[in-house]
């Protein structure tokens, strides 16, 4: 008896599922945001970072590279962010974007402090528009690290927190 002939299977290669990656990318995305101070920024930052790797991810598969491997996408993911190139379409030209931020070409200032000045029912208006406008030209005369200090405390950082944070003494913070 003649066996039949099995037909041969051409086996082609791809490129590995990126959800196979994601397990791998958000302990590495996690410990990468460590360091941020609010939660709410780490897991913008980690959303973002999964956005960078899977957009990397959909060009390398796109021009047929099959040799993927999840540590240098991630790297890349996370060299990205923290240098600015985002996913999410803002530039270097827009005042807003961490990228022009990070340049040091614009500085945005947080509204916060002046908000909650302007809530107490015993300022009048005079006194809410010059505290307005004093307050943001006394931003502008802080260097960026001082500013970043600023922020930090109205953000509800302690002063040992922040000496650790900024590599001083207690002292120098309060």
């Amino acid at each position: 008896m003649i066996a039949p002939i099995k037909s041969q299977q051409v086996v082609t290669s791809s490129a590995p599922s990126f959800e196979s990656f994601l397990p791998i990318l958000k302990i590495q995305f996690k410990k990468a945001c460590r360091l941020l101070p609010a939660w709410h920024d780490k897991n913008d930052a980690q959303a973002e970072m999964v956005a960078i790797a899977f957009t990397c991810y959909a060009s390398l598969v796109r021009r047929g590279r099959t040799d993927i491997y999840s540590t240098p996408l991630g790297d890349y993911a996370v060299k990205s962010y923290f240098s600015g190139r985002l996913v999410t379409g803002t530039s270097a030209q827009d005042i807003t974007s961490p990228r022009c931020q990070i340049l040091g070409r614009a500085v945005v200032t947080n509204n916060r402090i002046c908000d909650a000045f302007a809530c107490r029912k015993t300022h009048n208006p005079s006194t809410i528009g010059a505290f307005r406008i004093d307050f943001k030209d006394w931003l502008t005369t802080l260097d960026a690290k001082k500013r970043e200090i600023l922020f930090a405390m109205i953000d509800g950082y302690s002063t040992s927190e922040l000496a650790k944070k900024f590599s001083c003494t207690p002292g120098r913070i309060s």
